[in-house]
């Protein structure tokens, strides 16, 4: 039976996940170790979180990216993360960062994403091997439902299947007007790896039309 769920947000729940975080600020995470490197990509007001995993996931640096830093949280590790005072983006630039030249050093990133909005696009340009970088992802998705135009509509379920190339879905968690999933890695790609840029970006929809 036909339960009306799309495709692209099947859940595997093979997978042990616990809750990680403050009672409020909590984000659902696969048990499984083993990380080079952490990016947060969002800084929240209770950053509970990532000093629990990069703490019991033993990961030893990292980076946090945001341009709001006037607020930090106590719990935010910065002994262990960088702070880098730009937004994640599909693009780099001078006030945005794409992670390139962290994905083209490290091979198993824990990643949680929380970025209003960017984080549809910001996945439809990274090709399949570099997604394949990140071991372990949790994405807070915005506005889901919410698209002006059939483009914007496009992007975010190319953005859903795109993932599901490198990544199945471990947990699904719908909160304040968000979806956040969590991703853990194949053991095997099922795409091809030489993917170009130019191609990636090709199959972005013009949101602008």
């Amino acid at each position: 039976m036909n339960s009306g769920i799309p495709s692209y947000f099947a859940v595997d729940k093979s997978y042990q996940t616990i809750p990680v975080g403050h009672v409020s600020h909590f984000s659902v995470i696969v048990n499984d170790p083993n990380y080079d490197f952490f990016v947060l990509a969002g800084i929240s007001k209770n950053e509970l979180f990532s000093k629990l995993v990069m703490q019991n996931m033993n990961i030893k640096e990292g980076r946090a990216f945001d341009t709001n830093i006037s607020n930090i949280s106590s719990h935010l590790p910065t002994d262990k993360l960088k702070i880098i005072t730009k937004n994640i983006s599909a693009y780099n630039t001078a006030t945005s960062d794409n992670l390139q030249a962290i994905i083209s050093k490290y091979k198993d990133i824990f990643l949680k994403m929380d970025v209003g909005g960017s984080e549809y696009l910001w996945i439809l340009t990274q090709s399949s091997e570099k997604m394949f970088r990140f071991k372990q992802m949790v994405i807070s998705f915005h506005n889901v439902n919410d698209n002006p135009t059939q483009a914007r509509a496009i992007n975010k379920i190319n953005a859903f299947k795109k993932i599901l190339e490198t990544h199945i879905i471990a947990n699904i968690r719908s909160h304040q007007n968000k979806l956040t999933i969590t991703y853990i890695r194949k053991a095997v790609m099922s795409v091809p790896e030489n993917v170009t840029s130019n191609e990636i970006i090709s199959n972005i929809a013009s949101e602008s039309s």
